[in-house]
């Protein structure tokens, strides 16, 4: 058991890829319909596998040199690990990021022009198109989600010894 938490971070960035795959067999109808949008699914490919895994990669590092026991260890900021600062402000950064790019830099505009990336979700299910507007509300929603969980993992005294034992 011991092994699963310190190589935890492997299955998340499988994960992520496994998602890149799922997603490339959902928008290869819209390539072949429209050849020229193909760069742009690349584009978004590349942004996911590199993005998405900076967090896990700051996990693995942190577990891997021994700065951290498991996974767990990153549901407790308030106890100022290094790494799992680290790997919180990754996350921060990638937010900033991400709502640059989504609400002032076109991103949501280039997403609703290359269908098929949010129609992953019982929400869009059968859509050929979302609009930039519907896509900035849900991005909004997730990210609200995700700065919830943050939140919660900075004020609330999480007992994580008793996953690990």
């Amino acid at each position: 058991m011991e092994m699963v938490f310190k190589y935890y971070w492997i299955l998340f960035i499988a994960v992520t890829y496994f998602n890149i795959v799922i997603m490339k067999g959902k928008v290869r109808k819209y390539i072949i319909e429209q050849p020229a949008l193909e760069p742009g699914y690349d584009k978004i490919f590349k942004i996911i596998a590199l993005y998405g895994n900076i967090p896990w990669a700051i996990m693995g590092i942190g577990t891997l040199l021994g700065f951290t026991n498991s996974m767990f260890d990153y549901f407790t900021p308030r106890l100022l690990n290094p790494f799992v600062l680290l790997f919180h402000a990754s996350i921060i950064i990638l937010y900033i990021k991400s709502i640059k790019g989504m609400y002032f830099g076109g991103g949501a505009e280039f997403l609703a022009r290359h269908p098929g990336i949010f129609e992953q979700s019982g929400v869009f299910k059968g859509k050929k198109s979302i609009s930039a507007k519907g896509i900035k509300i849900w991005f909004g929603i997730m990210l609200a989600g995700g700065i919830l969980g943050m939140s919660a993992m900075w004020c609330l005294k999480i007992p994580i010894d008793v996953f690990t034992k």
